[in-house]
């Protein structure tokens, strides 16, 4: 059988994550928007903050990636967007 591609590693081989100091899980949080719930689920990695965000009762979905790794500006965009979500579609 020919082999078309050769999967590459994406990360070098003694790169390996600090899962004690940088955090690691899997989860949802539920918190609320007009009151009603918004499931979500955050990460990042090397760079990258992404956040998916699904509230069940108005079939919303809505998900947003960065490619910063500050928290402070990630919670800034976060706040701008909940914003724009509980203005035009709650």
């Amino acid at each position: 059988m020919k082999q078309i591609k050769n999967p590459k590693d994406p990360a070098p081989q003694n790169v390996v994550p600090n899962i004690i100091n940088e955090g690691y899980g899997l989860g949802i949080v539920i918190n609320y928007l007009n009151s009603l719930a918004n499931y979500s689920h955050t990460g990042g990695t090397m760079g990258f903050l992404t956040k998916m965000n699904f509230i069940k009762d108005k079939n919303i979905s809505y998900i947003y990636l960065t490619n910063a790794k500050n928290s402070k500006t990630f919670k800034s965009i976060n706040k701008i967007v909940e914003k724009y979500i509980s203005e035009k579609y709650l």
